[in-house]
């Protein structure tokens, strides 16, 4: 797969004249084929364009590559196996090309390996080809009715599901009944995937920034947690746990808190209020802020 800028013509032929001799690297980030994997659709701008498709690269290079630096790994998106040939003939090549993108952690991360002289190992994660959506039942404005229908058989295709979904890792108190209530909250494109342990606290300790090593570059997030009252409640997060000393606020609208013991409910954000989702700080994590003053946060 990727583009072969030389199209298979014989010598005089006059389409020739036409063959782009060069491949813009960065517009595989910008075809959307549907599936949850894919690059997210997108409206390009034919006045802006080469800024439109670097964008297009940026936002999925930093929500699909992670660098696993105890590995010297660099785990990438089969995306872009697929279009190896448009990024160049080698893995320099193709470093020197993901380097422009990456998240500052991971691209500090990246270039302190190869300054230290060691192999990077370049892994590709398998794509999947499971249809996925853009848009939520949260998110989308939708007459009463419909939404009421939509939201039943939202239920029905869940049923005999939730409870299939693998959970890889011991926890001390999440069960299959909390698993099930969880999964029906998630958005539709993560409801058939594998959850995995990544942090808890009878194996991890109680440090927060092992919370931030564990749970690494990966999105999105669970974090379930009991108190000593055996109450159950915690949080859905979109965007990874990065760090950021300027006390800015990541995540998108499907961010939600959640509790299970002693009530089962879900809360959710509520269009056109502030958008404080999570703010993760050296020695602060805060999610769902309300925006007023003294109100706080939801969840820190």
């Amino acid at each position: 797969m990727g583009f072969k800028p030389e199209p298979p013509f014989e010598a005089g032929d006059p389409r020739l004249a036409f063959v782009c001799r060069t491949v813009e690297p960065c517009l595989c980030f910008a075809l959307c084929s549907g599936t949850v994997d894919s690059p997210q659709p997108r409206v390009l701008n034919a006045s802006t364009l080469p800024d439109c498709l670097a964008h297009a690269a940026m936002v999925y290079v930093r929500e699909q590559c992670a660098v696993v630096y105890e590995k010297q790994q660099l785990v990438l998106p089969e995306l872009i196996r697929f279009y190896a040939a448009d990024f160049g003939t080698s893995h320099a090549t193709l470093l020197q090309f993901l380097m422009r993108f990456l998240k500052p952690s991971a691209r500090a991360a990246l270039e302190s390996i190869v300054r230290a002289g060691l192999t990077v190992h370049i892994k590709f994660r398998e794509h999947s080809w499971q249809i996925g959506f853009s848009v939520t039942l949260a998110n989308a404005r939708l007459p009463a009715q419909t939404r009421r229908v939509l939201e039943a058989a939202d239920d029905r295709r869940t049923k005999g599901v939730a409870g299939g979904i693998p959970l890889f890792g011991d926890s001390e108190f999440i069960d299959v009944r909390m698993v099930e209530q969880i999964v029906r909250w998630l958005p539709v494109r993560y409801r058939t995937d594998s959850l995995v342990l990544l942090y808890k606290t009878a194996r991890d300790g109680y440090n927060l920034q092992t919370l931030y090593a564990g749970a690494g570059n990966v999105s999105p997030l669970l974090l379930v947690i009991r108190t000593a009252k055996k109450e159950v409640f915690g949080c859905y997060m979109t965007c990874p746990l990065a760090v950021d000393t300027a006390q800015r606020f990541a995540g998108t609208g499907e961010t939600f808190l959640f509790s299970i013991i002693p009530t089962v409910a879900k809360y959710g954000w509520a269009r056109g209020r502030p958008e404080h989702f999570v703010r993760a700080l050296p020695h602060q994590l805060a999610i769902g802020g309300g925006g007023a003053t003294r109100t706080g946060f939801g969840l820190w």
